[in-house]
């Protein structure tokens, strides 16, 4: 239930900043005017501006994914270590009932 709770959480954030990150991109790029087609310069710089905010939000989404990456990681870890606690306990609780049930037929 933790796990569960702390994963929705992370996850909740993440899309979060992916989207105010998208969301920054697109208001810049809108909020705009267009430059006229003569001024080649201008256009130039523009462009140049927006690759560099577009390289930005790249580094930090690729920096995200990372960070998402390690989380999953670590999650499937904990996974597979709590299957293992599972199946001990399924064996153990098998093993009661067995022995439960040999104690019922000698006392029969």
């Amino acid at each position: 239930m933790v796990v569960s709770s702390l994963f929705c959480e992370y996850s909740r954030r993440d899309c979060s900043l992916m989207s105010a990150a998208l969301g920054a991109c697109f208001a810049a790029e809108v909020g705009k005017k267009k430059r006229p087609a003569w001024d080649t310069k201008g256009r130039l710089e523009d462009m140049e501006m927006a690759l560099g905010r577009h390289l930005e939000q790249n580094s930090s989404l690729q920096q995200q994914i990372l960070s998402s990456n390690d989380r999953i990681a670590q999650l499937e870890s904990m996974n597979c270590q709590l299957k293992g606690t599972v199946e001990q306990r399924e064996q153990m609780t098998t093993q009661a009932h067995d022995e439960i049930d040999a104690l019922r037929r000698r006392l029969r």
